[in-house]
């Protein structure tokens, strides 16, 4: 497994989540890091829980655009 690196071939041309993805990107490379130094058992809770909140955070926002823009 390697880290994950942003290309634009993933931007979806909308900056603030072109963002929002970035930053997911940055926490799945947080725990990709644990994990290459045996530090994931001890981490993997604290990642879990920032995924998750930033997850939902993320699914709203886009929600919320695409109905505002139908």
């Amino acid at each position: 497994m390697t880290q994950i690196t942003w290309k634009n071939s993933y931007s979806v041309n909308i900056p603030s989540i072109d963002e929002q993805h970035k930053e997911l990107i940055t926490v799945l490379n947080e725990l990709y890091e644990a994990s290459k130094n045996g530090m994931a058992q001890t981490i993997l809770a604290a990642i879990l829980e920032k995924l998750t909140k930033y997850s939902i955070t993320h699914f709203q926002y886009e929600e919320n655009l695409m109905e505002k823009h139908g």
